[in-house]
């Protein structure tokens, strides 16, 4: 069975985009290293991706599609424009999970946004979260999991700091 993985950057505060949705203080983090904080590794691992359709259509408005070759679904509660790269799922979300889940391949990365973390956490379908805490307070933006409906414990499997003062936090679920 593959693993549903949440890799996601989220503020010291706990929010993984501002209020209008962009991301745009993650460049704001100084990086002397050049770190790809695990992200070309942790990349090919992964054969198919989620997202919701916000998230989608920032990721179309920063230019080229960056998951080519990648099986990309992006679930939305209404019909989409077709997009030659991406699958549009409007319909029975968490079924398409269980789909690709049972499915034999490499992992599945949850790419995010908010609401589509919580529906993936509500049903108890992510695996694993690694979490790339950002040195950056926002004050108010987009949740990592708006609504969820019960305490989820997780297991740390690994934590690891960067010079940038970026903190990795893996946990299983």
């Amino acid at each position: 069975m593959r693993k549903l993985i949440l890799y996601i950057a989220v503020s010291a505060d706990g929010y993984i985009a501002a209020k209008d949705g962009s991301v745009g203080w993650l460049d704001e983090v100084p990086n002397p290293e050049q770190s790809d904080y695990g992200y070309t590794e942790f990349y090919g691992s992964v054969s198919s991706l989620i997202m919701g359709n916000k998230t989608y259509q920032q990721i179309r408005s920063f230019g080229e599609w960056p998951y080519m070759g990648k099986e990309s679904f992006v679930f939305s509660r209404s019909e989409q424009k077709a997009y030659e790269h991406v699958r549009f799922v409007t319909d029975d979300h968490v079924q398409c999970i269980k789909d690709l889940k049972a499915a034999a391949g490499p992992n599945i990365w949850l790419v995010g946004g908010g609401q589509v973390n919580t529906l993936a956490l509500n049903a108890d379908l992510i695996d694993e979260v690694m979490l790339f805490q950002m040195p950056v307070v926002l004050g108010a933006g987009l949740p990592l999991f708006p609504g969820v409906k019960q305490t989820k414990p997780l297991k740390l499997i690994q934590s690891k700091s960067y010079a940038s003062g970026v903190t990795l936090l893996h946990y299983q679920l």
